[in-house]
């Protein structure tokens, strides 16, 4: 059993480490959560004697998988602006995470008779999915640091966007473009007034899409130069 909680401890500290220096603070949250979602996972499949590369893999997105529902739950705005980005990222973080359980923990061990030790070659079959999800992570990742200024408020709609309010801002390039704005908001808004904008591509057409994160008031360090 010590190899299984070696790959256990390995896999959380590997998807804590795509945090960055949070990875930190992400750890003991990941081996908690993996604990509570991916052990009773473990013990079924176990107990059913399913103990194979592919149980690995659900139990590691079934982990990812939950942490993605409470990241955009709630808040479609957020969902919009950041949900390819982060599916993608759990689909990779599952997966991956689950295999590296796999591979280091049951792999030929001796404490899990039952599981395979033969050449998998059907592990390939994940080679797409991550291919895939490191492309939509790559082609759909935000940027945060724009900042623009308020022009109009309201407008056409967004193609392909829930558009619940529209503003049109300038950025200091010179490029107008129309972002989104959530309708709740209380911030009170002004035109000429400096926002925070974030921007990401489309998916599929790799177009620009925005939206207003903040609006910003004379005290923001950069309000001079938006």
């Amino acid at each position: 059993m010590a190899r299984a909680f070696t790959a256990y401890f390995l896999a959380c500290v590997l998807v804590s480490l795509t945090f960055g220096g949070g990875a930190i603070f992400v750890l003991p949250l990941c081996l908690i959560e993996v604990a509570l979602i991916a052990g009773p996972i473990f013990w079924l499949c176990r107990r059913l004697g399913y103990l194979n590369w592919w149980s690995a893999v659900l139990a590691g997105l079934c982990c990812s998988g939950f942490l993605f529902g409470v990241d955009v739950s709630g808040n479609p705005l957020r969902a919009e602006m950041y949900g390819p980005m982060h599916a993608a990222w759990c689909v990779a973080a599952g997966i991956s995470g689950g295999l590296v359980f796999w591979w280091v923990g049951l792999y030929r061990n001796a404490a899990f008779p039952a599981v395979p030790g033969g050449r998998l070659w059907s592990m390939l079959l994940m080679l797409p999915p991550l291919a895939m999800a490191s492309a939509v992570y790559l082609r759909c990742e935000t940027e945060s640091v724009l900042v623009g200024r308020l022009l109009a408020e309201g407008g056409p709609p967004i193609a392909g966007m829930s558009n619940e309010s529209t503003v049109s801002v300038i950025l200091p390039g010179g490029e107008t473009v129309r972002a989104m704005v959530s309708a709740g908001t209380d911030e009170p808004t002004r035109l000429g007034m400096c926002v925070s904008v974030i921007s990401r591509a489309e998916v599929w057409s790799g177009r620009r899409l925005y939206w207003v994160s903040h609006f910003l008031d004379e005290h923001f360090e950069g309000y001079d130069k938006c």
